[in-house]
């Protein structure tokens, strides 16, 4: 009878301690992401897809084109996704972004 009360503790403890190792790795449920933050935007731009926005890819949006100069934060000539980014916050650029 002991033994049964034994496996029966193990049996409880490890489905504990699985059902808490799901909960940890499992990812959280996220809103999804609005058009202005989708990296689709990014993606769209980037028509040679090597991932940046050359100064002539982003000549297709007058917006992005028209800040370019301070988004462009390290001058080489492209936006990386990081510098896109300054771009999709209205905050950073005043303006809601416009595809």
């Amino acid at each position: 009878m002991r033994n049964k009360h034994l496996h029966l503790i193990a049996g409880a403890t490890i489905a504990a301690f699985a059902g808490l190792a799901v909960a940890q790795t499992s990812p959280t449920p996220s809103a999804s992401p609005s058009p202005s933050t989708s990296p689709s935007a990014f993606t769209k731009l980037d028509a040679d897809k090597n991932g940046m926005v050359s100064k002539k890819e982003a000549s297709r949006n007058k917006d992005l084109a028209s800040k370019w100069d301070t988004l462009d934060t390290n001058k080489d000539g492209n936006l990386d996704q990081g510098e896109f980014a300054a771009f999709e916050t209205p905050a950073a650029t005043g303006t809601t972004p416009k595809y």
